[in-house]
């Protein structure tokens, strides 16, 4: 990982070197483009035209949008509540209203994104599946875990094995969970 102090101007030496152990620890921002880059990007702005952000979420709030060369936006790093957390919920409401959608850049990684589709693809960790079709949602299925939990504790013991299969967090368990692992900025 990017270790070389946290100062701009070695910030800059990752960018110049196009450094790939910086990607992630800070995003630069091309102020005559609007985008915002991983260090390791082949684009070569000029020095003058470029401030830095520590995340993600701090270049989008700053104005910029991913750049599509090297598609910041689709680094996955950390565990799954730290990409929660990362997100800017603010924005996602405001493009929510205003297109009916938002991008909330890639959130799973391929191989854990691998792993929840061979899992959906089996039944047995399933007790209903709804075709979202029927109901008028588009298409696609939405599979319910099997069990109803009495208590945290039996919710845990399920939490552990899932986890224990490669999941992280695949099991959220109630509202009240969701709210801890989003953060303060989750809107639920």
């Amino acid at each position: 990982m990017f270790d070389h102090g946290d100062t701009d101007d070695a910030r800059w030496a990752a960018v110049s070197t196009r450094d790939r152990s910086a990607d992630g620890a800070f995003f630069s921002c091309v102020t005559t483009t609007g985008v915002y880059c991983r260090a390791s990007c082949a684009g070569r702005p000029q020095r003058r035209n470029v401030v830095f952000a520590a995340t993600r979420r701090e270049a989008e709030q700053a104005g910029f949008r991913p750049c599509k060369r090297c598609r910041p936006d689709r680094l996955v790093m950390g565990d799954i509540a730290a990409r929660l957390g990362a997100i800017d919920w603010l924005r996602v409401e405001i493009a929510l209203d205003a297109q009916g959608f938002a991008h909330l850049g890639r959130l799973v990684a391929e191989e854990e994104g691998a792993a929840l589709a061979a899992a959906f693809a089996r039944k047995d960790g399933f007790r209903s599946t709804v075709d979202m079709a029927r109901h008028g949602f588009g298409a696609g299925l939405y599979r319910y875990f099997a069990g109803a939990y009495k208590t945290r504790d039996e919710a845990e013991v399920v939490r552990k094995e899932v986890e224990s299969k490669g999941f992280p967090y695949a099991l959220i368990v109630d509202l009240e969970e969701q709210r801890v692992l989003c953060g303060a900025g989750c809107p639920y």
